[in-house]
């Protein structure tokens, strides 16, 4: 379901932020029941939860970025990718309504490996949601809950949809 996909994108949130103490996290059961992948004997699919892993493990940082201030009823983390040292954001709403929220990243830009990285004003979201929270996918047919992706026009205030795991992409020179 939808609903379980924020569950496990809110769990990566938070280990993230407590990456100081935890090395290692495991999916188990990765087909069927539980699982990621939902099959057939004849067809296989992503499950909403591994829909989301996917996302995560394509664009999302793994450098934790410390965020602040009041985001409720968002649950926002940030990253540092290290292939591109793109500042990637983690913001899911697990909520009926859409929520506009005020990106301000201090000064533009931020430290990274004896480096300043700026923000050169291209940016992404990618939007892991589905028609309702207890949406899924099943095998052999289209997938509902599904990854879009878009150019942001505007970084200082940011839409996010209902029922959505949301990864913002920030480009850097």
């Amino acid at each position: 379901f939808l609903r379980d996909a924020l569950g496990i994108a809110a769990g990566l949130n938070e280990f993230l932020r407590q990456s100081d103490m935890v090395f290692m996290a495991n999916y188990a059961q990765t087909v069927n029941v539980i699982g990621c992948i939902k099959a057939t004997t004849t067809d296989a699919c992503y499950a909403s939860t591994g829909e989301v892993l996917k996302l995560y493990r394509e664009q999302f940082g793994t450098v934790p970025v410390k965020v602040d201030g009041e985001l409720r009823p968002l649950d926002v983390a940030a990253a540092i990718r290290s292939s591109d040292q793109a500042l990637t954001l983690s913001v899911i709403n697990p909520g009926w309504e859409e929520v506009t929220f005020d990106l301000d990243i201090l000064g533009g830009q931020f430290e990274y490996q004896a480096k300043t990285c700026r923000l050169n004003g291209v940016a992404t979201i990618y939007t892991l949601t589905g028609p309702d929270d207890m949406a899924y996918n099943t095998p052999g047919q289209e997938s509902v809950v599904k990854v879009s992706e878009k150019s942001l026009k505007n970084t200082k205030q940011v839409k996010v949809g209902p029922f959505s795991a949301n990864v913002i992409v920030l480009g850097t020179e």
